[in-house]
């Protein structure tokens, strides 16, 4: 749990079927586990959390979203980074699961006292966007049963 209660702020997305969300608004479950990353070359690390919590199988009981967070001014070409993950993530269902988000990244690192987008972040945060946990980089047994035990608590 965290000492301070942080939110996630107001956030218009869009998932690579290209239907259009806002965060939390649109978190319909209790808890919702956020993978995001801040460049490409942290697909890896947000892969190494989706592989091993088998988020990716039809019996995973986890609600989860895979948040590629990109600096306002890519969003002029928004239809061509879309297009080249669309091109990387072919089923539908797993699609859904991605939700593009153009931002001020500065801003967000400062809202949710994350101290930098050098690691992904990994949260868990409730259906009002309250983050109730927080990890950073990749998957480790440690960080995942923390995460896990977040997600698992009734609350």
């Amino acid at each position: 749990m965290l000492s301070q209660e942080v939110k996630i702020p107001l956030l218009h997305a869009h998932d690579l079927n290209g239907k259009s969300w806002v965060l939390p608004h649109d978190l319909k479950d209790k808890k919702t586990l956020l993978l995001v990353a801040f460049e490409r070359q942290q697909q890896d690390s947000v892969n190494s959390w989706i592989d091993h919590l088998n988020l990716r199988s039809p019996e995973n009981k986890i609600t989860w979203l895979e948040i590629p967070l990109l600096q306002n001014p890519w969003k002029l070409v928004a239809p061509w980074i879309d297009h080249g993950m669309r091109r990387g993530i072919t089923e539908e269902t797993l699609r859904a699961h991605v939700w593009t988000i153009y931002t001020n990244r500065s801003s967000f690192l400062k809202e949710l006292n994350l101290p930098s987008a050098k690691h992904i972040a990994i949260l868990v945060v409730d259906k009002n966007g309250i983050i109730l946990g927080k990890a950073s980089g990749d998957y480790t047994k440690d960080k995942a049963q923390v995460i896990l035990n977040l997600l698992n608590t009734k609350s």
